[in-house]
């Protein structure tokens, strides 16, 4: 690929991770800046939950750090229960958090506007300048599945595992989100039942606002798919982390371009994609970064964040200019 594809060699990227299996009192993520061509620049853990000893999945649920955005001044941070906005010296300015809103997976900033997958409930929550819930969408129906809405009982607290019913939350796995060339949020549905034979999930990807029907990306999922990353050019991309492909959608959801990056799940694990220049992407994959360039169809170099095989990519976002170093610890 010729250097023009790809971002200025200053550029710098922050990484959101989650630690599989991490102890009471040990990191259950980390943040890490790292510039592709020089490695990894500073690091520190993501501020943990209220309720993470309550959680019961040892590999996620509640756990490690979450979706990243920028609206250029400030980076937000996601960990399960909270969003977390920093200045340029890593202070931070508020903590955005709602009982409705749990499990937190992808974030993205729209306007005046933080959008919010809330995993836990199926539903995308919208939060106004001040920190305030100013809209959730029931997600459901845009996956066709059909609900009563009890779930949005002012009495659930949906930051704190112990406090819902497991078996009736999460049907979507609802963990990506994107702005589509008219402005609609698209939303990643991981891993969606669509009834049938014992077993039988899609990954799809819906409009928020319900308006035509979902795309269909994989069918039979065991890993879910994650991801969606709208393009200028009205193609979508997403990642089916099931079979370690990245996929490129046309804007009527069919596949454009499929790159196998990875062994299927759970031997390979694809999450987090960032553009990183005209034909450049960042891929997470377990512990590593993958560069991939998309005219040529394939990796063109990777780089390792941590030793432990355990801890695997979340989000990747770019890092304005002008951050300070990572500190130690992040802290109010």
């Amino acid at each position: 690929m010729d250097t023009e594809g790809q971002a200025p060699a200053d550029a710098r990227y922050l990484v959101s991770t989650i630690c599989r299996g991490s102890g009471r009192g040990e990191p259950s993520g980390h943040l890490y800046v790292v510039a592709p061509e020089r490695g990894v620049q500073g690091s520190c853990p993501v501020p943990p939950c209220e309720h993470l000893h309550r959680e019961p999945n040892p590999r996620g649920g509640i756990r490690g750090g979450r979706g990243l955005a920028t609206d250029g001044d400030t980076m937000y941070v996601a960990n399960g229960s909270e969003v977390l906005r920093f200045d340029r010296s890593w202070r931070q300015l508020a903590m955005v958090s709602h009982p409705w809103c749990g499990n937190v997976h992808d974030i993205g900033v729209a306007g005046d506007r933080l959008w919010v997958c809330s995993t836990a409930n199926d539903a995308l929550a919208s939060f106004d300048t001040a920190g305030r819930l100013d809209d959730l969408i029931d997600l459901r129906p845009s996956a066709l599945l059909s609900d009563d809405g009890t779930r949005f009982a002012a009495a659930i607290d949906y930051r704190d595992p112990a406090d819902y019913r497991l078996e009736k939350s999460n049907l979507l796995h609802a963990n990506g989100i994107g702005f589509g060339t008219d402005g609609v949020p698209l939303v990643s549905l991981g891993r969606v039942e669509t009834g049938g034979s014992e077993g039988a999930h899609s990954g799809l990807i819906a409009r928020a606002d319900g308006l035509g029907l979902p795309v269909q990306v994989a069918t039979g999922v065991k890993a879910p798919i994650h991801n969606v990353l709208p393009l200028a050019d009205g193609s979508v991309l997403t990642l089916d982390t099931g079979a370690g492909t990245l996929l490129v959608l046309r804007a009527d959801g069919t596949v454009a371009k499929s790159v196998v990056l990875a062994a299927p799940a759970p031997h390979g694990f694809l999450r987090g994609i960032c553009v990183a220049g005209r034909d450049r992407l960042l891929i997470g994959e377990r512990n590593r970064i993958l560069a991939v360039d998309l005219d040529l169809a394939q990796s063109v170099g990777e780089l390792v964040l941590s030793a432990a095989p355990s801890e695997a990519v979340y989000a990747i976002a770019p890092l304005p200019a002008g951050f300070e170093p990572l500190p130690l610890r992040l802290s109010a």
